[in-house]
């Protein structure tokens, strides 16, 4: 079975495509386990720390609001405040039972155990104090705000701050553990495609070495028989008949046409020597047969058995010539069989500049692919840099809310007992400045590490340029290959076309030369048969004889022009 070069450049780029869907399926398996774990984070971590943070924060307002209710004498605004506590409490108690729900670890259970154990004591001394505010007892009601209340509200806070910290450090965790899947599948990937790339190369230059070995060593074989160098070379022939593809076809077509032309040439070459002697052979027959036309007056009878002798001599030319002229026009039509397979072979090598022509367009296509992601590599480069102004933004953010949290502070330490409710709220924003400031550091560094990485993918499709940039390079040899081809094929048909019209010239020539040796036989019977008027027809027997002199010389001459024709050809 025929393995052609068609079938082995779709078997290449059928296994260039295999492994590219092979790098495609991996990819999306990656980009889902990372989604997957990005999704538990969102959903599971992520929520938890909101809802914490929601109960931290809706504890402090209650908190607020207690220091506001001992603080006012307003009726109407104690009732408000009161109204807003019940809120809060409801608020509270919903937001925990929402936390019971996206518990998933021991260590969440424990902390909302010991909060579930807190805020129910710490919210009996807080509707105490609220009676006392509402008696007017605002000093027993601060005294127990700083006492009993705020230990209770402190170890309320501290279980809720555990419960935060908890889901951040969870968080944290799947974070760097999708980090880490995201580092190996891109690792994974990039080994892949560059092992793709690799292979490509390989198969590419495999099959190119192969057709530019074999284009050479056909282009070798038609340039010895350019050189009418027709030797018979067996170990060439056995390299062509290991072949499995057209170039098989090709090399076969030449042997063929090579072995077609020494059998043409030695069949021309023994013909040549054949009408030499037969001409030579004619010109002793004529000057016998001119010495018997002088002597013609002494001896009648010896000019009649010359003559019956030039006439069976002459039919036996004639016999000859027509063997010579079968074998002329045989020599005809092998020609042109070797020209119709030259030809065949010429539309071979045209297939085979098409292929090559379809192999520049892939290349062109590949350079345009490249070309595109290397564009898409600068615009995410572009992206990243916006990234890195947001988060010197939040830097800047974080850092006027830990000056403005300061400030708070000092201004509550100012007003005394009266401040010390803002003094735990410009606290609490002095820590969430701290917290996003981390954050602010931890978004850097993955920024940073990212621009890495991209650069490193753009100097890498900087080089899958310059190789496309080979190949194409490469193509381009191999069709300057072909057209070496077709034009020595085409200078073989013109030698050939030659060779025609010589062997024609030669079959025009024989015909003249059959008329004479008719004639001459012809002559010889006549005077064989009327020996009476052998007298007068001795000058127009005389003049028959110059003209086939003449015709004998001539074709010597024809033949000798062959023979030098032929002694070009190396057999």
């Amino acid at each position: 079975m025929k393995f052609t070069i068609r079938n082995k450049l779709i078997a290449s780029f059928g296994l260039i495509i295999l492994l590219t869907s092979f790098l495609g399926v991996y990819s999306i398996i990656s980009i889902k386990s990372v989604k997957d774990n990005a999704s538990e984070i969102t959903e599971v971590w992520s929520r938890g720390s909101d809802l914490a943070h929601n109960m931290d924060q809706t504890m402090s307002e209650y908190r607020l609001r207690e220091y506001r209710h001992v603080l006012d004498d307003d009726p109407d605004l104690m009732n408000a405040t009161e109204k807003e506590l019940q809120d809060l409490r409801e608020k509270f108690e919903e937001e925990l039972k929402e936390y019971q729900g996206t518990i998933i670890s021991k260590n969440d259970v424990e902390i909302v155990k010991e909060i579930k154990n807190y805020y129910p004591k710490y919210f009996e001394i807080s509707m105490k104090t609220i009676q006392l505010s509402r008696e007017s007892q605002t000093k027993d009601a601060f005294n127990l705000m700083c006492g009993e209340s705020r230990q209770d509200f402190e170890n309320v806070n501290t279980s809720i701050e555990k419960l935060v910290q908890y889901n951040q450090e969870q968080a944290s965790l799947a974070n760097i553990q999708n980090d880490q899947i995201y580092s190996h599948s891109r690792l994974m990937l990039m080994l892949n495609a560059i092992i793709i790339i690799i292979i490509s190369v390989v198969v590419t230059i495999y099959i190119i070495n192969i057709i530019t070995k074999r284009i050479n060593f056909l282009v070798k074989f038609i340039n010895k028989t350019a050189d009418l160098d027709l030797v018979f070379d067996q170990a060439g022939l056995n390299v062509i008949k290991r072949y499995k593809d057209e170039f098989y076809d090709m090399g076969m077509a030449l042997a063929n046409m090579r072995r077609t032309l020494r059998e043409l040439v030695e069949s021309i070459k023994q013909n040549s020597v054949d009408v030499a002697l037969n001409s030579d052979f004619l010109s002793n027959i004529i000057s016998e047969t001119s010495q018997s036309i002088e002597a013609i007056a002494k001896a009648v009878d010896e000019m009649v058995q010359g003559a019956t002798d030039l006439a069976r001599n002459a039919e036996v030319g004639v016999n000859k010539l027509d063997g010579l002229a079968e074998e002329i026009h045989g020599s005809v039509e092998n020609t042109n069989s070797v020209k119709s397979h030259i030809e065949l072979a010429s539309k071979s090598n045209l297939e085979g500049m098409e292929n090559i022509n379809k192999l520049k367009n892939v290349v062109e296509s590949n350079r345009k692919v490249a070309e595109n992601i290397l564009d898409q590599v600068n615009v995410l480069s572009n992206r990243s840099q916006s990234i890195e102004k947001i988060t010197e933004t939040i830097k800047a953010i974080t850092s006027q809310i830990n000056i403005l949290s300061l400030n708070a502070a000092i201004e509550a330490a100012r007003a005394g007992a009266q401040g010390n409710g803002f003094s735990i709220v410009a606290e609490e924003i002095r820590k969430l400045a701290y917290e996003a400031a981390d954050s602010t550091k931890e978004i850097d560094a993955i920024v940073r590490e990212v621009k890495k990485e991209i650069n490193k993918t753009k100097s890498e499709m900087i080089t899958v340029g310059n190789m496309v940039i080979q190949m194409d390079e490469v193509s381009k040899d191999t069709e300057k290959a072909f057209k070496t081809i077709e034009n020595s094929a085409s200078n073989i048909v013109k030698q050939i076309d030659r060779i025609v019209v010589s062997i024609s010239s030669i079959d025009n020539n024989k015909n003249d030369v059959i008329g004479s040796i008719s004639d001459m036989s012809a002559i010889a019977e006549e005077s064989a048969s009327t020996t009476e008027e052998i007298s007068a027809s001795i000058e127009q027997q005389s003049a028959g004889m110059e003209q086939i002199n003449q015709s004998a010389k001539n074709l010597k001459n024809v033949s000798i022009e062959l023979q030098d024709l032929i002694a070009k050809f190396r057999t």
